[in-house]
């Protein structure tokens, strides 16, 4: 897995920010399906101008957080809970975004959508 997040590192410092990747920063509602347990809703920000981002889940009284890159409409992420690490990718449609996650070594591909609050 770290080489996986050190690709995407290395990848993204290449990047520059597009006009649709400093339209992706802000506050979005979010809900999320994680196999057999029960759906959860939060919100997470993107901060930052693209295409690099600081992101922060709010879910319950779980936070994670972690760093994410963007191109092209699509965004990955590497992020924490606890000492935990997972990582996610993205897919964006007009002001939201369906993607699959998973967090440590035994967790299964969960999905997740966003959708910007205005």
């Amino acid at each position: 897995m770290r080489p996986f997040i050190a690709a995407v590192l290395v990848t993204g410092a290449a990047l520059s920010a597009s006009p649709a990747s400093a339209q992706s920063a802000g506050t979005y509602a979010i809900e999320g399906w994680c196999g057999s347990q029960p759906h959860y809703r939060g919100t997470l920000t993107l901060a930052g101008r693209g295409p690099v981002y600081d992101v922060t889940w709010l879910v319950g009284r779980d936070v994670f957080r972690g760093r994410a890159i963007e191109q092209d409409g699509a965004i990955a992420i590497s992020f924490t809970q606890n000492g935990v690490q997972g990582v996610m990718n993205a897919r964006r449609s007009g002001y939201q975004w369906l993607g699959v996650w998973t967090l440590g070594n035994d967790g299964g591909a969960c999905v997740e959508n966003w959708v910007l609050r205005r």
